[in-house]
């Protein structure tokens, strides 16, 4: 016995000391549970001749498929005299059962080889021509059982949606991989045809203006005028995300109003609504922070459709007149910066080529926070910064007095990692953005 504090304390002064009985009960020890299964758990690997035996099968279901889902095909293009014959609505039902069969077997390998042939063809052969018909042709696989939803860490990705392969098809990385390819080639084909479409219009509508950007929002302009909206990336909270860039087509009347007449670009469909209502921006708005409130709006006679139609077409000019009265207050520093470029845009980004590049987002970075419960807006822009690329890390080499404090918490050496995923904010969301940008242009080439 000791005492402590007055109080008399147990003393164990041996290990025959060590029992159960001289521990409070829910510090006792207990004895581990040995108890453990060890049962036999069989195998099935099969011999040589067994193992060759399926590995043959499973190719020439590959090589099944491929050749039938083809015939489907000539047939669902064939005169409709070939296609209403009863005999070829039979064949082409049953080849349907068998290919349904083949995507849930039994045999592992079976379905394995099924789904590969399955999905590769439909990737390589869909009919859809634009990005609205590629999602719509993804969505219905989904809904037909053949993709699933996914997220940033799912295997296939069309733009900025994901997709999951059904666990069924047993997919082990070489399919996956085979997978990815023939989507990734649809997408690309998508993005060129676009591209490619949306830069003729382009000209097109160039042609058609007769006034120059510059002038547009000048004080009684009148006229048609070919405007650029820039990129932006805007933050809210924790969540940021990028707005592209594009091109619209605007009448301009002696009065001040001005109407939107086509888009070309991520809006083109915005525009391309609010103009069959009729919609007209005051020019004068555009000196304000915000546009005219939508209940006022409303009040005024303007329907829900036109309310909204207005507020789209404001913010698209507004970043335009912005953007315009910003290009000549920076110009000469950014020719003064691009004097030490020794890579271009396209190689820095698309070749990822070593040394010192001008990024030049030519957008806004625009910032969202909460102010006494009113949200509160803030723009820094145009966005052009020098980057130097030495082996695997980037670092900035010269910016802008007014990007300084902007860029403050990007100045050191970075490891370039994934998609600059290495690289602090806000710099790694420029860099991300700009990449997506010389992506689309060189699509065009």
């Amino acid at each position: 016995m000791s005492k402590k504090n007055g109080k008399k304390v147990e003393v164990l002064t041996s290990i025959k000391d060590l029992k159960p009985e001289n521990f409070p009960e829910k510090a006792q020890l207990k004895t581990p549970d040995l108890n453990v299964d060890l049962g036999d758990i069989d195998l099935f690997l099969g011999d040589d001749e067994e193992r060759k035996k399926i590995e043959e099968s499973a190719k020439g279901i590959r090589r099944w498929v491929e050749t039938y889902l083809t015939k489907l095909d000539e047939l669902r293009n064939a005169p409709k005299a070939m296609r209403i014959r009863q005999e070829n609505k039979a064949a082409s039902q049953k080849i349907r059962d068998k290919i349904d069969s083949f995507l849930n077997h039994h045999e592992a390998a079976y379905r394995q080889a099924a789904w590969v042939a399955f999905l590769v063809y439909r990737f390589r052969n869909t009919n859809a021509q634009t990005y609205t018909e590629t999602m719509n042709f993804l969505d219905q696989m989904v809904a037909d059982g053949y993709l699933e939803k996914g997220n940033e860490h799912s295997p296939l990705q069309a733009w900025r949606e994901y997709f999951r392969i059904p666990a069924t098809a047993s997919f082990t990385r070489p399919e996956f991989e085979e997978a990815k390819r023939a989507l990734s080639i649809l997408v690309n084909r998508i993005a060129q045809t676009t591209a490619k479409r949306r830069n003729d219009r382009v000209a097109e509508l160039q042609e058609k203006a007769n006034l120059l950007p510059e002038s547009a929002f000048d004080t009684g302009a009148e006229g048609l005028a070919f405007l650029h909206v820039p990129p932006q990336i805007s933050k809210n909270g924790d969540k940021i995300f990028i707005r592209k860039d594009g091109f619209l087509l605007i009448e301009i009347t002696s009065d001040g109003r001005i109407f939107p007449l086509e888009g070309i670009g991520s809006f083109e469909e915005g525009i391309a609504e609010a103009a069959s209502v009729n919609v007209f921006v005051k020019a004068h708005t555009l000196d304000w922070d915000w546009p005219p409130a939508k209940k006022k709006l409303a009040e005024a006679g303007l329907t829900e459709k036109q309310v909204n139609g207005l507020h789209f077409c404001w913010y698209l000019l507004k970043r335009a007149k912005d953007a315009l009265e910003q290009v000549s207050q920076h110009q000469e520093k950014k020719i003064e910066l691009a004097k030490q470029v020794s890579v271009s845009e396209d190689s820095f980004f698309l070749e990822k080529s070593e040394g010192v590049a001008l990024i030049d987002f030519e957008g806004t970075w625009e910032t969202w926070t909460n102010d006494n419960g009113k949200s509160k807006k803030e723009q820094i822009g145009p966005l052009f910064v020098l980057v130097e690329r030495h082996r695997d890390a980037i670092q900035i080499v010269g910016c802008p007095k007014h990007l300084q404090d902007f860029f403050s918490s990007c100045i050191g050496k970075y490891k370039e990692g994934e998609k600059f995923e290495g690289i602090p904010q806000p710099l790694q969301s420029v860099l991300q953005a700009q990449f997506g940008g010389i992506q689309t242009k060189s699509l065009l080439r």
